[in-house]
């Protein structure tokens, strides 16, 4: 999907959060990266954290993805606002981890089962949320990996 904007390219989310994980080798050192944008434009960008070692590259991608929206979370809390008042449309490049949390696909691995559910229990507490994939070369491009 690609991301629509509203009246002068001003998207109509609230904040757009965008998340990349790997590991090295797979299984291996999981790695992650998110980078979160305000409708104003403000940016903020975490880049290769480091989850751990004997990890899959779809852990990582869940990991980099909660990270990303727990960071968004306490910000909008510390600024004294709730996450329920706010909008977040998220991009990833793995197909796994958007297709399982937007429903389309079941979660099969027992390891993944509890990512999956924190993760999507930290996305519900947005009034609306938009999952989208996309191509890995916009990651790349906004995340360096």
């Amino acid at each position: 999907m690609t991301q629509r904007l509203g009246n002068a390219g001003v998207s109509p989310w609230d904040y757009t959060l965008t998340f990349d994980g790997g590991a090295d080798p797979n299984p291996g050192k999981a790695y992650g990266s998110y980078h979160i944008r305000t409708r104003a434009g403000r940016e903020r960008l975490e880049s290769r954290l480091q989850f751990g070692n004997y990890m899959t590259n779809n852990q990582a991608e869940y990991l980099a993805l909660k990270h990303g929206v727990e960071d968004l979370i306490r910000t909008i809390e510390k600024a004294g606002k709730q996450p329920e008042n706010y909008t977040v449309e998220v991009f990833g490049d793995s197909s796994l981890v958007i297709k399982q949390l937007r429903g389309e696909w079941k979660v099969k691995d027992a390891k993944m089962q509890s990512l999956y559910e924190e993760t999507l229990k930290l996305l519900n507490r947005f009034r609306k949320t938009n999952l989208n994939w996309h191509d890995r070369s916009n990651s790349v491009r906004l995340l360096g990996h």
